[in-house]
C-alpha cells in the first residue's frame, strides 16, 4: 500500500501528491446485468438493447467527462438510448442506488465497489473502466490560513475527504505513511461534499482535504487553495 494502489502507482502533487496511472474508476451494474447492444453470433446484425431508458448514478469528478460529451454529442441517442445521468456527492451513493435499483449504472471508484462486494455482498459486474487515475487529476489542497506548507506541516491538523471507503481515504493514509506521518498525528474528517469540498476548506472546516479535478482547479482559482511545497501556477 506504501507505493502501489491497484494496477497502478501512487504519485502526488507536492512533495508527492498527485496520483498517476492507477486505475480510477469504472462502470458497473448490478447483477442480473443490463444487456448491452451487441452483434449476434448467427446474423452479425447489433441486438436490439433489453433497455432504452437507462440512469447513470456516477461520483462528480472529471472521470467521466467522456460520458457527458457522449450524451451532449447525442452518441447514445443515435444508438437509441435514452441515457439520464445524475450526479452523486460521494461515491457510496453512486454505487448504493444501483445496487437498490434507482440507477441502472453508476460510476464510482474500485476501492468503493471492491468494499461493496467484500462486505455487503452487492453482488455487482463492472463492466467498463471509466478511467484511470493521471498526474494532476487528484490532489491535496491545504486552506492559505492553513500555513500548511510543508507534509510534515500536516501533524496535528485536519484532512477532509468524502467517505471513509472510497478511494481518497486510502490515498491520503498511503502518502502519511510514505512521509513516515503517523496517522494517529492528524484527524481525517469525513462527509466533505465535492462540490462544496473547496469552499469548505476555505471557511476552515479542515486544514487540508483531498480534492479531484475539475473542482481541484476551481478552488485553487476561487480560494487560492494550495499544494503544501508547491507554489500555485502564476503565484
Amino acid at each position: 500500500m506504501a507505493s502501489d494502489l491497484t494496477n497502478g502507482r501512487v504519485a502526488v502533487r507536492f512533495p508527492s501528491f498527485r496520483w498517476k496511472a492507477a486505475a480510477g474508476a469504472a462502470l458497473a451494474l448490478a447483477v442480473p446485468a443490463l444487456a448491452a447492444g451487441c452483434a449476434t453470433a448467427s446474423t452479425g446484425q447489433p441486438a436490439v438493447p433489453e433497455k432504452t431508458n437507462i440512469t447513470v448514478d456516477i461520483y462528480l469528478t472529471i472521470d467521466f467527462a467522456g460520458l457527458y460529451i457522449a450524451q451532449m454529442d447525442g452518441l447514445f441517442r443515435k444508438q437509441g438510448l435514452n441515457v439520464r445521468v445524475i450526479f452523486a456527492p460521494a461515491s457510496q451513493l453512486a454505487v448504493t442506488s444501483v445496487i437498490n435499483g434507482t440507477s441502472d449504472i453508476s460510476g464510482s471508484d474500485y476501492v468503493t465497489y471492491i468494499d461493496n462486494e467484500l462486505n455487503d455482498n452487492a453482488r455487482l459486474r463492472i463492466f467498463a473502466e471509466a478511467s484511470s487515475l493521471q498526474q494532476h487529476a487528484l490532489g491535496l489542497l491545504a486552506a492559505p490560513h492553513s500555513q500548511i506548507t510543508t507534509l510534515a506541516g500536516l501533524e496535528g491538523h485536519t484532512i477532509g475527504v468524502t467517505s471513509s471507503d472510497d478511494i481518497d481515504t486510502p490515498l491520503v493514509r498511503a502518502l502519511l505513511a510514505e512521509n513516515d506521518i503517523s496517522a494517529n498525528s492528524v484527524n481525517v474528517k469525513f462527509g466533505f461534499q465535492l462540490l462544496n469540498i473547496a469552499q469548505q476548506l476555505n471557511e476552515g472546516q479542515a486544514s487540508a482535504a483531498a480534492v479531484p479535478e475539475p473542482f481541484a482547479g476551481e478552488g485553487e482559482q476561487q480560494y487560492g487553495l494550495q499544494a503544501p511545497g508547491r507554489r500555485r501556477p502564476g503565484a
